[in-house]
């Protein structure tokens, strides 16, 4: 069994993340590419880890034309690895890639797909929300703003975020049937149930109550507080002006419908 994780960034990777590791776990099968080759002891000596399990997790990338695993330290993010090594010494991995990725020969092995979602509003606001923390900052200095209110007046860079979300979204549509689909907003208010169709979606038998309880947003902050915030639906709505909401349904509007979401004049 090799699970591929893929979604946007801030759409709640991380919550699905822990939910498959505790499924594998819970059968004695999960692998680390990082914790088998030692990179995870690297990590966690000398990284900045975002979330405790940062170091072991298998995030990896095509973006660059080539497969690397991201590391997390400022100085080496991204390190080249043989996808053939990584696929035999990972079962769960994870990528921001577009949902294409999945098609890749080198990920022929692969058997089962999930694709993580969230309403595109609540993930810029979270990703705007991200970008200027001081410890991301570190991390990725490219970052170049402190303030979320200084992201949100930068109308080009806002709109850049609602455009990768849409176009990351649009490739899920075009290779639905592949995936099995994970909303954010289901997790955050039923882990138990998003659990239970997980493990069924796996073949595997799981206490879907005990791992929905461990992957509580509540939980998930307790152990996570400086990557995760707030962790409901619908805060975009505290945070957009007029503007932002004009911006995000010119560039996204359609694909956040095609999603499932309802856009600003159909809740109207």
């Amino acid at each position: 069994m090799r699970i591929l994780q893929c979604g946007f960034p801030k759409s709640g990777n991380y919550g699905v993340q822990r939910l498959l590791a505790a499924i594998l776990d819970a059968h004695g099968l999960r692998r680390s590419y990082k914790r088998r080759v030692g990179l995870a002891r690297v990590a966690e000596a000398f990284g900045s880890l975002m979330f405790p399990e940062a170091a072991e997790v298998d995030a990896f990338s095509f973006a660059s034309g080539r497969c690397r695993l991201e590391f997390p330290h400022a100085a080496c993010r991204w390190l080249d690895v043989d996808p053939a090594l990584l696929l035999d010494g990972s079962n769960l991995l994870w990528t921001h890639d577009p949902c294409e990725v999945a098609l890749r020969p080198e990920l022929a092995a692969v058997t089962h797909r999930v694709y993580v979602l969230r309403d595109g509003r609540d993930v810029v606001d979270s990703l705007v929300h991200h970008v200027v923390r001081p410890e991301v900052r570190a991390l990725q200095p490219e970052y170049r703003y402190a303030t979320p209110a200084q992201v949100y007046a930068d109308e080009r860079l806002f709109a850049s975020y609602a455009r990768r979300w849409a176009e990351h979204v649009a490739s899920w549509l075009r290779a639905r049937e592949r995936f099995v689909l994970v909303r954010f907003e289901e997790l955050a208010s039923d882990p138990a149930g998003v659990a239970a169709k997980l493990a069924h979606a796996l073949g595997m038998a799981a206490d879907a109550e005990e791992i929905g309880a461990a992957v509580s947003f509540r939980a998930l902050r307790a152990a996570a507080p400086g990557h995760l915030r707030r962790g409901a639906a619908g805060g975009f709505r505290d945070a957009f002006g007029a503007a932002q909401r004009r911006v995000f349904d010119a560039v996204a509007g359609d694909v956040l419908a095609a999603a499932g979401y309802a856009r600003e004049a159909d809740a109207a």
